[in-house]
């Protein structure tokens, strides 16, 4: 139970953080600023298999840092990156908090291991789309 809850809890954190690079729709009317979302017509990126197979790959190809694992060092980090109109992923950073003890660098050394995603959808063409993944390291 408490897994499911942390895989709907990562599938909030997962959209919350999409950001697509095409501007949204504005609609001003008098003198009040409405921000219209153009959800409709578009669709966030996808791991190839969903959310469940991107952490199955996190977790099966993640090499718990030595220094941290002898230290009993855990925590969680977030991950920024690109993805493009091909599915492949750039950019890559740390975003907020660092945990050290080289696992940030495993981190990113996951995501570059990563297959290419489906990329973001808006209008049946692909977009180039920022999203924030967190990883989490735990003994």
């Amino acid at each position: 139970m408490k897994h499911i809850l942390s895989y709907f809890l990562l599938f909030g954190l997962f959209l919350a953080n999409a950001n697509a690079q095409t501007p949204d729709t504005i609609k001003i009317t008098s003198q009040k600023t409405t921000l219209i979302i153009d959800t409709l017509n578009r669709l966030t990126p996808e791991f190839p298999g969903g959310l469940d197979s991107m952490y199955a790959f996190i977790y099966r190809n993640m090499k718990y840092p030595e220094l941290a694992s002898d230290n009993r060092i855990e925590g969680d980090l977030r991950i920024g990156f690109w993805v493009e109109t091909d599915g492949s992923i750039t950019n890559l950073e740390h975003v907020g908090k660092r945990i050290g003890w080289t696992c940030d660098e495993e981190a990113i050394r996951l995501f570059k291991l990563m297959p290419k995603w489906i990329p973001a959808m808006e209008n049946g063409a692909p977009i180039r789309t920022r999203i924030v993944i967190p990883v989490f390291f735990r003994l």
